[in-house]
């Protein structure tokens, strides 16, 4: 018995085969009316044999596993956005070069040791690709450099004297425009 890969919910009979969202899935009548379109509808309901209740447990391996008995691969999770706030050294390419030659690997054996393609590497050190947060912490790890810039000095320093305005005083300046205004309507 096919379950549908919406709700979950036994499909009685043969199961309508639907793209959403760009995925091909096995779905039930009801969930095939959300689908962008259908590739195959049922030829006619079959009759459904009923079967006592199995624990999750007891049933076969592959009947767990949704994506095993259909031939269907999973969608990849949408990547999150990476933070772009972490400031780099502007020479972060050079230094990563510098770095890896002076270890004596090349482009490819870097890569293979960080996990990453050899063209994200490259491209990195060309100054043409900015890495992401995960692949500097790595960089950086493994090659022993730094190439995060240090923060720029905060533009607000500490005022030396007390001459600006404060939050006290806009406060006090609230309550002496409320009695002005109260003293004005008697």
């Amino acid at each position: 018995m096919d379950f549908c890969e919406i709700c979950g919910a036994p499909i009685r009979g043969k199961p309508y085969i639907v793209y959403i969202e760009g995925a091909k899935l096995k779905v039930c009548e009801k969930c095939a009316k959300k689908a962008d379109s259908i590739i195959e509808k049922p030829t006619a309901p079959q009759p459904v044999k009923t079967q006592p209740a199995r624990p999750f447990a007891s049933q076969p391996s592959h009947a767990r596993s949704p994506s095993h008995n259909q031939g269907l691969r999973p969608r990849p999770r949408p990547q999150a956005p990476v933070p772009q706030d972490t400031i780099l050294d502007e020479n972060y390419g050079e230094i990563i070069r510098r770095a890896r030659e002076e270890r004596g690997m090349t482009p490819e054996q870097l890569a293979k040791k960080l996990n990453e393609k050899e063209s994200v590497i490259r491209r990195v050190e060309e100054g043409k690709l900015r890495p992401p947060e995960l692949l500097i912490n790595k960089l950086e790890k493994e090659l022993e450099v730094k190439i995060r810039a240090s923060p720029p000095p905060s533009p607000v320093s500490p005022k030396a004297n007390n001459d600006g305005i404060t939050l006290k005083d806009v406060a006090k300046l609230r309550d002496e425009a409320r009695a002005y205004r109260c003293s004005s309507i008697l």
